[in-house]
Parts: structure tokens; C-alpha cells; sequence
């Protein structure tokens, strides 16, 4: 393969096991409650005997089954590593109640510093593992543990109740599918198990009914019921949500101060987070922050991204940046300085090619994010449908409907895992905006945060608000580009409700994340604008009621406003073309 993405620049050495092979002894480690944990120990070994000597030790949790570390656990172990998978606590063979991110990081405190004192460790310990195994691995550094010495977290969440939960204000259908999902794992009955399988893999029936009548799926299960319940009990930001588990980015200042590599793609949900935990692990440590942002969606990677092929140099060459990681912070071994972020710019490749969009792109290095140089840029929603530099003179709007009985679908994106595809493939619909800017005369970089400011109404007691940022390609290819909704009723910082008045304005300010992507001569920007986005968001059914017990169904209007003295406007972050000629990226093997 061809120069494969690595953080530090490492020889062919790397790849050469040190050991044959490896034997795997499953052990059950109490928590400091009496709670045991199921625990695989993979252990160096020469002929089928355990290597001798003590090693430097990784330990990757999860709520996934560690049977699922198993390939990655062989590998380090024939790299001179112990490493110990575990199945979190309610997880699988673990014991405990089902209480997901509540008391992980005493858990991961309690495993680093059981490992430790084993024979066959060095006393050096570090953790990896994505997204649930990411969120373990911040709550455990903020109990500190002593031999804990470093981390590699990837497309991890730092504030679940605004990442997962309830973003912008409106219930996920996410959070309450994975933990449908949980439950199916865990359903002795198999005839059960596949009804609730089922409803993992199409979950669009289960979310049209109102979420209190949704938890007859939890029947027997009352471990799950009750975590189900818990997501609509705390709608708000309070204590609940405010615990280290859910919120790791508000206890940063409690962390250890280890060594840190983070990994995210701008099409995963995580990756604001993943970049907001970069940016404030660079300023609050002194130990090494690193990052790495590529052309990925959750399942990250790969360079097949949806229905887009980036270029082979986009692949990540995981086992190989992770290996050299450690070995530097828990074996010493020496490596070349390396910048502290590593982000892929998308853009600037030949399109549709044999059914599949090639969007071309390219590594780049930084200090910061966004870089240095990046400065905003305003264009304006106008009255007729455009995107504009000027913002109108007078005052307009445009309407769209939105009827809760057939919700606005969300194809693509961060939100669902569809990645890249066409927005406008399947048919316009009459509840979804357009505001479209002409066709590009020079090349833009987008190199940042983007966010949304809009003057709305509606004619129901609640509306919500469902934003997209649109690549439109010269042959009309609509590639998604970055997304964010707010729910009227729930639009504050910290999610209380308030009453909302049909006819009213309200001023919308929404967070769409970054991105870095080049825009050629020939691409148009484009903001789509909807009140739905399932099934990846709870339907807003405009009634007013309570999300909980919410039954009736009210058709709206929504009314984005144009001009005026609160003109609704696009912000983006742009590189100067002074900045935009392209650098090396990261040498691969």
C-alpha cells in the first residue's frame, strides 16, 4: 500500500513481531465495589508458554463485547505488550446493573491499577480503543490513575447529553437505538432477541410512536427500560448529564497530564468534540496533544466514505500509528517531532467517476485549529433562494411545511452513517429550503468552524431547525458538507423549555462543526434548511407537549426570515489563497 497515514514517520521495523505468539487467559477483576469485571489477559508467549519477563500493558474497554479486540489484542501482545480487553460493567460476561458512562472512569481506574500490579507488567500502562472505549479512557483520566502514562481515544463523545443525547436541544434517536441495541445483546429469548435486532436495523416504525409507548420493546429488560427513561427524565443539561462519565470535556482540568492521540473524520458525529478535546488538552497540558482528522465517518479509516472514494493516501494505517504511539511513551523508543494536528483537506478531484464521486484531497499540518490565517466569511440567505455576499436591503422571508407524519428523512451526513451522497437524488421534496450560491470564479478553502444565524418563525408551539451545508458540484453532484439542528422550545445553552409563541421570531444561533474542505472554480454553496432529520432525531410533533408524552401531531409552517435588521446569514471559516497551496502529508511505509 502507498504512503499510508501514520503520525510519526516509522521504519518497516515496526511491523516485525517481536514474539511468535500469544495465549489469552480470561479472569473475572473485582472493582472496588466487589463488582466483577470479565477480563481477557493477552499475554507475549515463545513456545505456547508465556514469554517471561514484565511488559508495558494496554487495556481497551468496552461495552461491545472484548471478544471484538481480539485481532488487535494478538497484535500487540506479539509486539511485546500485554493487553487486557474487557467487558464493561452490565456489559456482556461483566457483572453489574446496566448504567452506560456512569461509573466508568472508577471502573478504568480500578483495571489500570489492577494491571499494574501484576507480574507480567512493567508498571507502564496505556489505553486505546473508539467511540464507547474513547469515552472510558477520558472518564478514567479524570480519577487519575498513577501508572496510567498514555492514551489514544478516537471519535469519542466529551458531552454526551449535547453530542448524543439531546443535540440541540431535541431527543437523538441515536442514543435511544444503542440502547435497544445493548438490550438485544443480553435477550435470552431468541425470538425476542431478532424483534429487537429488527428494530436496530430499520428503526424508522419504533420512532414514529411517541417515546413512552416506545418501552414496551423493554419488557423483562428493566436495566435497559430504565436507562431508556433516563434520557427524557433529564431533557435539560443538569447534575445528571454533568457527570464525568457523560461530560469529560467539563473536567478537563482534573485529567491526568499524559500523552494524547486523538482521532477523528468530519463526517463523524465526535469530530467537534474530538477537536474541542485536542484544543483544550494542547492548552491545559504540558505533555504531548496529538490529532488526527481524516475524510472518515464513525467507522473510520477507510477511504470509501458513503458513495465517495477519497484517494488511497487517505486510508489510516492504524495498527502501525498506534504501535509506534506506545512503544514511544511506553517503551522510549525514539521518534521524529511531529506537528500537533494532522487534518485532510477534501476537494479538488475529478467527481463521478464509475458511479462512485472521487472528491480528491490531501494531508495538512497545523498548530491550531483552525489553522493559522483562517478567517471568517459571511454570506447572506436572500430573499429569492440565494446565497450572497450582500445582505438584502429589505426584509423577506421564504416558507416550507412540515407535516410530523412524514417527517423529513436525513440521507448521508454524520448523523446515520451515510457519509457522502447525493442530497439530491430521490426526488425534491416541499419541505426542505434552498439557498444557493453561483457557481464559484476562484477556488475556497474551508478550513474550520461554520456556524448558522437565522431568523425563524412557526406556526406551531415548537418547531425545529435541521441545517446543511452543501457542496453542489458543476454537474449538480449535492455532496453534504456539515449539519446541526436546534428544537425552538429548547434553543438555550443549557436546554431548558420554554413556551414558544406561533408567529413569533426567534433568533437561531446553530453550530454546523468544521470541516476542511476545497471548493474548485464551478462549485456552488449551498444551505439546506428543514424542521426533520429523522430518523436520526426524535420528530418534533409541534403540539408543545413534553417529548415524553407527546401524542398529537401538528402541520406547521416555518418562515425563514431574510434581511432586515437580523438577517439570517452563513458564517464560514476560510484559508486565504495565499495559504491554500497544498503540503506534504503524513509519510507512510
Amino acid at each position: 500500500m502507498k504512503a499510508i497515514l501514520l503520525l510519526l514517520a516509522v521504519s518497516l521495523s515496526l511491523a516485525a513481531s517481536e514474539f511468535p505468539s500469544h495465549i489469552v487467559k480470561t479472569q473475572f477483576v473485582q472493582m472496588r465495589d466487589g463488582t466483577a469485571l470479565a477480563t481477557d489477559v493477552y499475554l507475549p508467549a515463545r513456545d505456547g508458554k508465556p514469554a517471561e519477563g514484565a511488559f508495558p500493558v494496554l487495556v481497551a474497554r468496552s461495552p461491545y463485547n472484548k471478544a471484538g479486540e481480539r485481532a488487535k489484542a494478538e497484535f500487540f501482545a506479539r509486539h511485546g505488550y500485554v493487553l487486557i480487553a474487557q467487558d464493561c460493567r452490565g456489559f456482556f460476561a461483566s457483572e453489574g446493573r446496566f448504567e452506560p458512562m456512569v461509573r466508568e472512569g472508577r471502573d478504568g481506574f480500578d483495571t489500570i491499577e489492577w494491571a499494574a500490579r501484576q507480574p507480567w507488567s512493567n508498571g507502564k500502562v496505556g489505553t486505546l480503543g473508539a467511540s464507547y472505549l474513547a469515552l472510558v479512557q477520558y472518564a478514567a483520566l479524570i480519577e487519575r490513575p498513577p501508572h496510567l502514562m498514555a492514551v489514544y481515544a478516537a471519535v469519542g463523545p466529551t458531552n454526551y447529553w449535547a453530542q448524543g443525547a439531546w443535540r440541540g436541544g431535541a431527543p437523538s434517536g441515536g442514543w435511544p437505538i444503542w440502547i435497544l441495541n445493548a438490550a438485544a445483546s443480553r435477550e435470552p429469548d431468541p425470538i425476542r432477541k431478532e424483534q429487537l435486532e429488527a428494530i436496530v436495523q430499520d428503526p424508522r416504525a419504533w420512532m414514529r410512536r411517541p417515546p413512552q409507548s416506545r418501552m414496551s420493546a423493554f419488557r423483562g429488560l428493566d436495566d435497559y427500560g430504565d436507562a431508556y427513561r433516563e434520557q427524557y427524565r433529564h431533557p435539560g443539561f443538569d447534575a445528571y448529564w454533568r457527570e464525568p462519565g457523560f461530560w469529560p470535556e467539563g473536567h478537563v482540568n482534573r485529567m491526568k497530564d499524559v500523552p494524547a492521540l486523538l482521532v477523528s473524520g468530519w463526517y463523524d458525529p465526535f469530530a467537534q468534540a474530538t477537536l474541542g478535546m485536542f484544543r483544550a488538552l494542547l492548552s491545559d497540558h504540558s505533555s504531548p496533544t496529538r490529532g488526527i482528522v481524516g475524510p472518515w465517518p464513525h467507522a473510520y479509516g477507510n477511504r470509501d466514505c458513503g458513495e465517495a472514494v477519497f484517494p488511497e493516501t487517505a486510508k489510516l494505517d492504524e495498527r502501525t500509528l498506534q504501535l509506534a504511539w506506545f512503544d514511544q511513551w511506553l517503551k522510549g523508543k525514539a521518534a521524529p517531532a511531529s506537528p500537533p494536528l494532522r487534518y485532510f483537506v477534501m476537494g479538488g478531484g475529478p467527481g463521478r467517476m464509475a458511479g462512485k464521486l472521487h472528491p480528491g484531497g490531501e494531508w495538512r499540518k497545523t498548530d491550531s485549529w483552525p489553522p493559522e490565517g483562517a478567517r471568517k466569511r459571511k454570506l447572506y440567505l436572500t430573499g429569492d433562494g440565494r446565497l450572497s455576499p450582500d445582505a438584502p436591503l429589505r426584509s423577506g422571508g421564504l416558507s416550507y411545511p412540515f407535516d410530523p407524519l412524514d417527517p423529513t428523512p436525513v440521507r448521508g451526513g454524520r448523523y446515520r452513517n451515510g457519509c457522502i451522497v447525493d442530497l439530491d437524488q430521490g426526488g425534491a421534496r416541499k419541505d426542505i429550503l434552498r439557498f444557493a450560491g453561483p457557481p464559484l470564479d476562484r477556488e475556497l478553502l474551508l478550513a474550520g468552524d461554520i456556524q448558522l444565524e437565522l431568523t425563524v418563525t412557526t406556526s406551531a408551539k415548537d418547531a425545529d431547525v435541521a441545517a446543511r451545508l452543501v457542496d453542489v458540484w458543476p454537474d449538480g453532484y449535492a455532496m453534504p458538507v456539515a449539519e446541526g439542528l436546534l428544537r425552538l422550545s429548547r434553543r438555550h445553552a443549557d436546554g431548558h423549555r420554554e413556551r414558544v409563541e406561533p408567529g413569533r421570531a426567534y433568533r437561531l444561533r446553530m453550530d454546523l462543526g468544521s470541516t476542511a474542505l476545497r471548493l474548485a472554480k464551478g462549485h456552488r454553496l449551498r444551505v439546506d434548511i428543514a424542521s426533520g432529520a429523522f430518523p436520526a432525531t426524535e420528530i418534533n410533533r409541534g403540539t408543545g407537549e413534553p417529548e415524553w408524552s407527546a401524542s398529537g401531531n401538528a402541520v406547521a409552517i416555518q418562515t425563514v426570515i431574510t434581511g432586515g435588521t437580523a438577517p439570517s446569514m452563513l458564517q464560514v471559516t476560510v484559508l486565504p489563497d495565499a495559504e491554500s497551496s497544498g503540503a506534504p502529508g503524513p509519510r507512510g511505509r
